[in-house]
């Protein structure tokens, strides 16, 4: 990453880094775990869950409505049917700060709340993409200092399914396309249409069983 960039994020950067610090800090002494230690729930609930299929919940950094609108009619017009291996998750246009959470709403809001974090910046990178055995999926990579913390924090305070991910990347989701099709994709997308920084104050938790809840930023920690 550039030195212009590094300056450039760090200026649109909203983490207090001290007081991040000391969150931290609090977290792991009273809290009981470390920054990006998965509490996952006990194995039976765990075996439970993967055998039933049951749905799990998701905590997101949604795009404003009008970012949104602009991006899905942009990857639209590039996208052919026939090479869409599924749909685009129903949810709009997002960066996911963490999936397979399984704590109640009322827990994830109190969390939201608590962070030393009152705006989640987002820098649109580039495009590229990331290719698993089922399908391409083309995605606009994303420099956010706040939704790399808050991924490692949610990991830490909230129950969650085990990370299937090495490490975490924030992105936007622009399509799943099918296996071989993908590289075509990046030279007809050729640039991210996003410009400049992208700014949200709340995140948004789809709870198992598809419910939404909004959750405010508090910018603010209690110990």
């Amino acid at each position: 990453m550039s030195d212009d960039f590094d300056k450039m994020y760090t200026e649109q950067s909203s983490v207090d880094l001290a007081t991040l610090d000391e969150f931290v800090t609090a977290r792991m002494c009273g809290m009981r775990k470390g920054p990006g230690i998965c509490r996952v729930p006990e194995d039976d609930t765990l075996a439970e869950m993967l055998v039933e299929g049951k749905d799990v919940g998701y905590l997101v950094a949604r795009l404003p409505e009008e970012v949104a609108d602009m991006l899905i009619t942009y990857s639209a017009a590039y996208l052919e049917g026939a090479d869409v291996a599924r749909d685009v998750d129903s949810s709009p246009p997002h960066v996911t700060i963490r999936w397979g959470v399984l704590s109640p709403p009322d827990v994830v809001q109190k969390f939201v709340r608590e962070v030393p974090v009152n705006v989640v910046a987002m820098v649109p990178i580039g495009i590229s993409l990331f290719e698993n055995k089922d399908y391409d999926v083309i995605k606009i990579d994303v420099g956010s200092l706040e939704c790399e913390s808050l991924h490692a924090w949610a990991s830490s305070e909230l129950e969650c399914l085990p990370l299937t991910y090495k490490e975490y990347k924030p992105h936007i989701t622009l399509g799943y396309l099918k296996k071989g099709t993908g590289k075509a994709y990046l030279e007809k997308f050729g640039t991210t249409p996003l410009r400049g920084t992208i700014h949200v104050d709340h995140l948004m938790y789809s709870a198992p069983g598809g419910k939404e809840y909004k959750c405010p930023l508090g910018g603010r920690y209690e110990v």
